[in-house]
């Protein structure tokens, strides 16, 4: 019988987070603490969104696995994060370091609606700093990775995102449209009814990651 309060640990799963544009890795708290409940080895990481550009930020998470020894870990990437993923995807080749899958919250890997009107104007162009010319606006083809993707796109249309002409009638999650979260490799795609700002903070999106990391799919409800 296993003694009361105990949680079987999941030596071999190591959780990164990686988080998007304008924040720091106080967005993953509670998501961290769930996984770290469960059993997981979780580390986040911080880089400079709006001063980096998005491949100095991949090889600064390279770096930053080798000197942690963070070796083969999955990666939970929300907004940016999921870019920086990518490039760091496309650049580094050493197997050791690279993550076994990938699930993205939220990334606008076919560019965003919102970032391309803010990088029209001048103090858009200053809020986003380097990103204001970057993938975040101009968007990817594909997935090039033999990583296993998993994307979670947002359903409830509330946040900022409307203020800065996201079109409201169409899916989005409030600053990112469900569209803008597709592309050519992933291995699934689902939506669920929270916001971008929601993400982090949801049991059914962590319930989602777990099925993911376990089954390379999402559970989707029967039709």
């Amino acid at each position: 019988m296993k003694p009361h309060g105990h949680v079987e640990v999941n030596t071999l799963k190591k959780l990164v987070f990686i988080h998007g544009l304008l924040l720091s890795s106080w967005v993953f708290a509670w998501m961290q603490g769930y996984f770290t409940r469960r059993g997981y080895q979780c580390y986040q990481f911080t880089y400079s969104s709006r001063n980096n550009t998005i491949s100095q930020s991949a090889d600064q998470l390279y770096h930053w696995l080798v000197s942690n020894n963070i070796r083969n870990p999955y990666m939970i990437c929300h907004s940016l994060g999921g870019l920086v993923c990518h490039a760091y995807l496309n650049d580094q080749i050493e197997s050791e370091y690279l993550p076994l899958k990938v699930v993205c919250l939220g990334t606008p890997f076919k560019g965003s609606m919102v970032a391309k009107n803010l990088a029209r104007y001048l103090p858009g162009k200053i809020l986003l700093g380097a990103q204001a010319s970057s993938v975040l606006v101009t968007g990817l083809k594909e997935w090039r990775s033999y990583c296993r993707l998993g994307i979670i796109a947002g359903s409830k249309n509330v946040g900022a995102g409307r203020l800065l002409g996201l079109d409201s009638h169409r899916p989005a999650d409030g600053t990112v449209l469900v569209e803008e979260t597709k592309i050519e490799g992933a291995s699934d795609h689902i939506i669920l009814p929270v916001s971008h700002s929601q993400m982090t903070f949801s049991t059914k999106v962590n319930l989602q990651i777990e099925h993911f990391m376990s089954n390379d799919i999402f559970k989707h409800e029967n039709p």
